[in-house]
């Protein structure tokens, strides 16, 4: 039977030239590309295999009634008669020959485009993802996520991007971006977000006594500025409550801040499950945050056009897997 698929534009035709004889010659034939559907294109090439309406309803499996319209149509629209009569069969005529091919080439590709699988065997496939990460995904989910690779998609690679959370849902909406990952509580509500896990806030320094609120005060302060994320909400605890001048150094992500408060006296607010690495890393010590401060929640984001994706419904169900299996998650106090 034949497809009821139709084609916005058919492109096929917009290279070609149409030409209509009048008695001034020979113009353009102007025609709206929208109403060249998919089964006119069937139709007329059918005709111009078979070269003729009986044979070619059978071969549709159609009336020829339906054919003989369909032909009247295409000859309306393109105003040309596409096939002309001689010796008990028809034969094309030049611009049925000039399109004959265009319209062949645009059926192939579209049944081209349908033939491709969309099945997702990750111990096969090559696929590279695109995928924003902050630096506590970066830290503690694409280690383990790697890992989980080697074994159980050794051809899938992942390009990190630092993308802030007021680009995030542009870029995934455009397809530049497959997948966000952090804490990103501006994102616009037009993606879709999935709960990862959620951690708190904590301070590390290299002393051992413990820090109260008249310490942090004191203090001074690293920060990291992450602009567009969430975490703008530390550099703003600091200055409400230590004051401007609080804050010795700024670094933009997290991660540097191990370096710098191992090498100085420098108070660090960061979340507790990049402290426990910074810990083993720096030797530096955990402090319960004086503070109360709000849960961090680490999100995965994606666009609703990546939702049904058998591979990227793949990589969100092996990053909420990885999340069970990560005993670096639990709270540190």
């Amino acid at each position: 039977m034949l497809s009821r698929i139709s084609i916005g534009h058919a492109q096929i035709l917009m290279g070609c030239d149409l030409y209509k004889k009048t008695s001034q010659g020979i113009n353009i034939m102007p025609m709206e590309h929208n109403d060249f559907d998919l089964n006119l294109m069937r139709i007329f090439a059918t005709i111009y295999r078979l070269r003729s309406v009986s044979k070619s309803a059978i071969a549709l499996d159609v009336a020829q009634p339906t054919v003989s319209k369909a032909l009247r149509r295409m000859r309306d629209l393109l105003g040309d008669r596409l096939f002309v009569s001689a010796g008990g069969t028809l034969v094309p005529t030049d611009v049925a020959l000039r399109i004959a091919p265009l319209i062949e080439s645009g059926l192939l590709s579209f049944d081209d485009a349908l033939s491709i699988p969309r099945g997702f065997d990750p111990l096969r496939s090559m696929r590279p993802f695109d995928i924003a990460m902050s630096d506590i995904a970066e830290a503690v989910i694409l280690p383990p996520l790697l890992e989980h690779c080697r074994e159980n998609a050794p051809g899938v690679s992942f390009r990190v991007h630092p993308v802030p959370d007021v680009e995030l849902s542009q870029a995934l909406q455009v397809g530049d971006l497959d997948l966000g990952v952090g804490f990103a509580p501006d994102v616009a509500r037009t993606v879709i977000q999935q709960k990862l896990f959620e951690c708190q806030y904590v301070c590390i320094s290299r002393r051992t006594d413990p820090i109260d609120i008249e310490t942090f005060i004191s203090s001074r302060h690293a920060v990291a500025r992450a602009n567009g994320s969430g975490h703008d909400l530390v550099v703003d605890m600091i200055e409400r409550t230590a004051g401007d001048r609080a804050i010795g150094t700024s670094v933009p992500g997290f991660l540097p801040l191990a370096f710098v408060v191992a090498k100085s006296d420098l108070l660090a607010t960061v979340p507790d499950v990049l402290a426990r690495i910074m810990r083993g890393v720096a030797g530096l010590t955990i402090h319960p945050h004086p503070i109360s401060l709000p849960a961090i929640v680490v999100r995965q984001f994606w666009h609703a056009r990546s939702n049904d994706d058998d591979g990227h419904r793949w990589l969100r169900h092996t990053l909420m897997d990885i999340i069970r299996k990560t005993a670096d998650l639990r709270p540190v106090f």
